[in-house]
């Protein structure tokens, strides 16, 4: 049975890479969840391939060595493939800023390069939660993100804070 539709943060490849400052427990956690996507899962993507692109910048399309590396080969071999990936299209403004990021005040600090992965969640029928490993950014914004109804699945609450 597939599982529910996901949206990763790149922290998620960089960690299963082992090229992050977390613990082995949240090195495995990370690995585990790319593992499940690739076997059962479903990653949202935007169409416009900004979340490739970032992703491109710090996994190796080769899919080695890491397990990170092997999830950026998958996602290039099925991003195209319904079963697998959905592609939702983002609006971009000229100044480079995303439309369907949510408006609210609370957001206004919000990293721009992380806007991206909560646009999909907003425009994706299902509104997707968003995976993170270690960006205390999402924490700051946990509440004003819930707010706007995007959902924040933490996977190394405990590395978070270091």
């Amino acid at each position: 049975m597939p599982s529910r539709a996901v949206v990763i943060d790149t922290n998620v490849g960089i960690a299963a890479n082992s090229k992050a400052d977390v613990g082995h427990a949240c090195e495995l956690r990370c690995i585990q969840r790319l593992w499940e996507i690739t076997k059962r899962g479903h990653l949202v993507l935007d169409a416009n391939g900004q979340i490739f692109a970032e992703y491109l910048r710090h996994l190796d399309l080769s899919g080695e060595p890491g397990v990170g590396d092997a999830f950026m080969r998958w996602i290039n071999d099925h991003q195209h493939n319904e079963k697998f990936c959905t592609l939702v299209p983002l609006t971009i403004r000229p100044d480079g800023e995303i439309v369907e990021f949510p408006s609210q005040q609370s957001l206004a600090e919000f990293d721009p390069s992380d806007k991206k992965f909560v646009a999909v969640a907003v425009v994706h029928a299902d509104s997707p939660p968003i995976q993170v490993a270690l960006d205390r950014g999402w924490v700051r914004h946990r509440d004003a993100l819930a707010d706007a109804g995007i959902e924040i699945e933490f996977l190394c609450p405990d590395d978070i804070g270091r």
